[in-house]
Formats: C-alpha cells, structure tokens, sequence
C-alpha cells in the first residue's frame, strides 16, 4: 500500500480484501493484479484533523420540496467531542451544537436558533472545533 491508499476486492461473501498495489501520482492510477474475476474499489486513507468535514445540503432551502430540501443542514466526517458555532456574517452567535460519540460523526442543524425560533434566510459560517483544530465553513439557507 502507498499512501495510505489501496485497491480491495469484494470476496463472494461480501468481505472486502486488500491487494498489493502501486500508485503512479504523474500518470494518476492505481494498480493491482488478482487472480480472480471481482468487484474493485480504490479507498483512501481517510482525512486527519476536521478536514474530511462535509456540509450539506448548501443552499438549505426547506419546504421547497427540491434537491437541497432536508430536515436541516447535516455536518458529517465530525470528530467525537466537536463543537459548532454557527454565526451571522455579522459575528452574532446563532447557535452552539455539541457532537457527542452517538451522534456517529453526524450532526444536524435545524435551522433554529438557541431560543428556538427560525433563523433567517441567508449565510452564516460555522466554526467547527475539536481540541486545538478548527475550521469554518459557509452555510447557506433559504426560506
């Protein structure tokens, strides 16, 4: 394995097994070689720190009845113990949602703010903190 990338192959029980690959960054492929016909899948080593976080969906827009209509706007790829800050573009705090370890990496805004009443359209940024890493990133709603 290079890079903490790999290729695997789905066995006929439905377990995945790991094969011997190289990686060429310059020609941009992975390559392996089985012995058997299967199903392939090229995995990566998931991301360090809060960068495997994920937003969606962005624009929010709920009721609408579309593609970006949801319960909230859902944060996935969080570390256990993460906290979000979600802002105005003012600076004026909306909401602080706190990650717990049976949230499982997930967790949603309902668009409310702490008193419970719903947030207005338009862009807020949430800070994402876990320990001494933080991000921010742009949410979107539409009402």
């Amino acid at each position: 394995m290079c890079d903490g990338r790999g290729v695997a192959a789905r066995l006929a029980g439905g377990a995945w097994a790991q094969l011997e690959t190289s990686v060429d960054k310059e020609k941009r492929t992975v390559t392996a070689s089985t012995t058997h016909f299967s199903f392939f899948s090229v995995f990566a080593a998931a991301a360090s720190g809060l960068g495997a976080i994920k937003v969606y969906p962005v624009p929010w827009q709920p009721g609408a009845g579309g593609r970006f209509d949801a319960a909230g706007v859902t944060f996935s790829g969080l570390p256990a113990s993460a906290k979000i800050k979600i802002f105005t573009i003012n600076g004026e705090l909306v909401r602080l949602l706190e990650v717990a370890a049976a949230d499982a990496g997930n967790k949603t805004w309902d668009g409310r703010n702490s008193d419970g009443y719903k947030a207005a359209s338009g862009v807020y940024l949430a800070v994402v903190k876990a320990g001494s890493d933080e991000r921010t990133l742009k949410v979107a709603v539409e009402r």
